[in-house]
């Protein structure tokens, strides 16, 4: 587990990292999220049901990255840090896909199977 002043510094950065899935999700309501500085910041994704959505409960998930990604992304210097944002860019439609087929989200519905909340946790950027 990391320092609450490791992921208080990461916590500043999760801003950026969430461009790609506003840009991916324009129709979604996203958030950053960090309860009060204690734990791990994330980004949450909330999805009002449409008429013709495929599943009966409204989008909510919370994305986190693991505390090894964060270390990675806080030990890198501007350049590593730009880099792994940049990656993260590239693959979200892929990070997206497989969260679609994983736990059964329909993304323009903005809809899921589960009643939870779901969280999911990032490996890697």
């Amino acid at each position: 587990m990391l320092a609450q002043g490791q992921y208080d510094e990461f916590a500043s950065e999760v801003y950026r990292l969430a461009s790609p899935l506003r840009a991916a999700l324009p129709q979604m309501a996203l958030t950053t999220y960090n309860v009060g500085g204690h734990g791990r910041p994330g980004i949450f994704i909330f999805g009002a049901r449409t008429h013709a959505a495929r599943y009966r409960f409204p989008l909510s998930i919370l994305i986190r990255w693991r505390d090894p990604a964060i270390l990675d992304y806080l030990e890198s210097d501007a350049g590593g840090r730009e880099a792994l944002q940049k990656n993260f860019a590239r693959k979200v439609h892929e990070v997206l896909r497989s969260l679609k087929d994983q736990y059964s989200i329909d993304w323009d519905g903005g809809s899921q199977d589960s009643a939870q909340g779901l969280v999911v946790e990032l490996e890697e950027f």
